[in-house]
């Protein structure tokens, strides 16, 4: 790779993670000659046009970005960028089984995404949708402090974040060092189940860098899962 690729990649990475934003339409225009199916290029011109009031136009490429992650197996991301075009302009029944149903087919792995959404039946699955709401943080935020009441599930759209379980969670309590692991796209955390219960947080959850979330609470998936039982069986997998 030479250092012009190099540079590219860079700034590709950098829009990617929200680190980055470019100044213009001709910036993006220029990016996305370089990267047509870049699904990250697509979200981000989409944000700007947004922006910039060009609603129709970001409706366009947030519906192009989702397909091309769903290309890559990217569920968390297509449906974020999903929800964005359909805040611009609401989408028909046919559309929305179309979406469910490319989703389902692009859905690969065992992770505990995978098992959350993985044959999750279409009207369950939009009243998830149309559930979840957005947070954009700065590194070094905290979002869940051990101790705390448990009182949303959030799923990583892009960023890093570290885990922290509390010492005081710990079974040895004078076992050496604090586990922890690294958290990335894709990844869930929230400790809500089961929904019958009062849960409290077991570690601290922060951003190592900047991040883009989204969160649905405890009180809506109660509610969801009264009309539709299987909603809290697929939390038990995840």
């Amino acid at each position: 790779m030479n250092f012009q690729d190099s540079r590219q990649k860079s700034i590709v990475q950098r829009i990617a993670t929200g680190e980055l934003t470019l100044a213009s339409k001709k910036e993006y225009a220029d990016l996305l000659t370089l990267f047509p199916d870049k699904a990250d290029i697509q979200r981000a011109y989409a944000d700007f046009l947004t922006q910039q009031g060009e609603d129709e136009t970001a409706c366009h490429y947030y519906l192009s970005a989702a397909d091309s992650y769903i290309k890559d197996g990217k569920t968390i991301q297509a449906i974020v960028s999903k929800i964005l075009a359909w805040r611009i302009i609401k989408p028909t029944h046919q559309e929305g089984r179309a979406f469910h149903a490319a989703l389902q087919a692009g859905l690969c792995g065992e992770t505990p995404l995978h098992h959350f959404f993985a044959g999750m039946p279409y009207p369950e699955f939009i009243a998830i949708m149309l559930r979840l709401v957005r947070l954009q943080l700065s590194a070094g935020k905290t979002v869940i402090k051990a101790g705390d009441k448990s009182d949303n599930i959030y799923f990583i759209v892009y960023g890093d974040m570290q885990e922290t379980l509390h010492p005081a969670s710990l079974k040895d309590a004078h076992s050496s060092g604090v586990p922890s692991r690294l958290l990335s796209d894709n990844d869930i955390f929230g400790e809500i189940f089961p929904l019958s219960e009062t849960n409290f947080s077991r570690s601290d959850v922060k951003t190592l860098t900047h991040a883009e979330l989204v969160k649905i609470s405890k009180s809506a998936l109660i509610e969801i899962s009264q009309k539709y039982p299987l909603i809290e069986k697929l939390l038990a997998k995840a």
